[in-house]
């Protein structure tokens, strides 16, 4: 079984925002953290096939009164709070709603994760590069201990040769994340 949807990321910054205040809400709020998609799918909803993206799910008043254990009223003022904050969309029909939570890749999904993952590319680029290039100053500085003149210069030509590299890498990598 993948575990990869049987948790979400909560920000710390919940414990000085304004759903913190108020427990039903708050309880509101993460009821629809955990009902909303991780991934892209297609979703029966009576004899309507709905797409659903990652941050979005389907919302009926009477379901989420029965799986909160809270009035339908009361459920659906929470969730038009939640709208008036900002937290979340809910766009409607006569037979259900499909909330979109507002910014979900960036505090959940594959925003922080691509980052992270291009982050220790990179890292891993400049390290081998920094790794050959050093064997390679190295070898040269052997040859060249009587002559700490030209040492240096060939170690300002390396620095400059370094920092070309890592900007055609990050390039390079920030093309690959583009695809």
């Amino acid at each position: 079984m993948n575990n990869s949807r049987n948790w979400l990321k909560l920000n710390r910054g919940i414990l000085t925002s304004n759903v913190f205040e108020n427990p039903r809400l708050l309880k509101v709020w993460i009821w629809c953290l955990c009902k909303a998609s991780h991934k892209e799918h297609d979703q029966l909803v009576g004899m309507q096939m709905v797409h659903l993206k990652p941050g979005q799910f389907i919302y009926g008043r009477k379901a989420a009164s029965e799986e909160l254990k809270i009035p339908a009223s009361t459920t659906n003022m929470y969730m038009q709070q939640l709208q008036r904050m900002r937290n979340l969309d809910i766009k409607a029909n006569n037979k259900f709603s499909v909330v979109t939570i507002r910014n979900w890749r960036f505090y959940q999904g594959t925003d922080n994760k691509n980052r992270q993952q291009n982050q220790q590319q990179i890292d891993n680029k400049l390290t081998t590069n920094w790794q050959q290039t050093d064997t390679n100053k190295n070898v040269k500085n052997v040859k060249n201990v009587k002559n700490n003149y030209s040492s240096l210069n060939h170690r300002d030509d390396l620095s400059e040769a370094i920092r070309r590299r890592s900007k055609e890498v990050l390039k390079e990598l920030n093309d690959e994340s583009n695809d």
